[in-house]
């Protein structure tokens, strides 16, 4: 199963990325978000379905349950 990484980079935009089951990098966004939730619609329109997936902030990394607008801690 593929794993969909979102992140925070240093001038807090987001961005998002989606790992296949060997590691690598398959697709990435191509520009950055001012809202992790709009990050996460454009992943959306990449093959992002909204289930289990990492949110990476500039100071942890968590495993987080999205559902298309909003994050839950799972």
């Amino acid at each position: 199963m593929n794993r969909w990484r979102f992140y925070q980079g240093l001038r807090n935009e987001w961005r998002w990325y989606e790992l296949g089951e060997n590691g690598r990098v398959l697709r990435a966004s191509d520009h950055a978000f001012d809202e992790l939730a709009g990050c996460m619609q454009n992943a959306s329109a990449h093959g992002f379905d909204g289930r289990t997936c990492h949110v990476h902030t500039r100071g942890a990394a968590q495993p987080r349950s999205a559902d298309s607008a909003r994050v839950m801690v799972s």
